[in-house]
C-alpha cells in the first residue's frame, strides 16, 4: 500500500509539473513565433497571452512595442513618399556634410545614380563653394534656415549646374 501511494504521489507530482512547465513554454513559444511573424514584416500581429505574471507583462511590452513600431513605420513610408514625389531636387546632408538620401529629382539633374550620390561628400557636389561652412553655416545655425543663395552644383560630367540653394 506504500508503495502504491508513492507511485500515485510521484506520478501526481509529475502531471502537475507537466501543467507547470507547459505553462511557461507556451507562452514562451507565442512570443517567439510572434518575434517571426513581425520580423517577416507583419507589423499588425499582437500575441494573445492573458496572464498577470511576468510572462504576460513580458507579452504586453512586446505588443506595445509592436504596435509603436507599426504607427514609426507607417509615418516613414508616409514621409519617403512625400519625399519622392516632390518636384524639387532635395538632398538631405548629415552634419558631417556627407549626403544621407536623395529624391529622384536630385538624381536626374545631377547625373548620378543614388547610390552614387550617398555617402558623398558636399565638397564632391559642390566643389569650393560648400554651403556649410562660414557665414552661411553661422546664418543657418542662426535663424535655422537659409534661402536662396546662389551656387554652382558640379554634374556627374562635370558640367556646372546653377543652382538655388536652401536648407533648414
Amino acid at each position: 500500500i506504500v508503495r502504491m501511494t508513492l507511485i500515485l504521489a510521484l506520478s501526481f507530482v509529475g502531471i502537475i509539473g507537466v501543467f507547470f512547465v507547459r505553462s511557461i513554454t507556451n507562452p514562451i513559444r507565442k512570443l517567439a513565433a510572434a518575434t517571426t511573424v513581425i520580423a517577416k514584416g507583419d507589423l499588425s500581429h499582437r500575441v494573445a497571452i492573458e496572464s498577470t505574471d511576468e510572462i504576460g507583462e513580458l507579452a504586453r511590452l512586446f505588443d506595445k512595442m509592436a504596435e509603436d513600431l507599426e504607427k514609426i513605420t507607417v509615418s516613414k513610408e508616409y514621409a519617403d513618399n512625400i519625399f519622392e514625389s516632390m518636384m524639387d531636387s532635395l538632398i538631405v546632408f548629415g552634419l558631417d556634410g556627407e549626403i544621407k538620401q536623395v529624391n529622384k529629382v536630385a538624381c536626374e539633374f545631377s547625373g548620378y545614380k543614388e547610390e552614387e550620390l550617398v555617402g558623398m561628400p558636399s565638397r564632391q557636389l559642390f566643389g569650393r563653394e560648400i554651403p556649410f561652412e562660414g557665414a552661411k553655416l553661422n546664418k543657418l545655425v542662426e535663424t535655422g534656415y537659409l534661402k536662396n543663395y546662389e551656387l554652382i552644383c558640379l554634374s556627374k560630367d562635370k558640367v556646372n549646374i546653377p543652382i538655388l540653394f536652401n536648407a533648414s
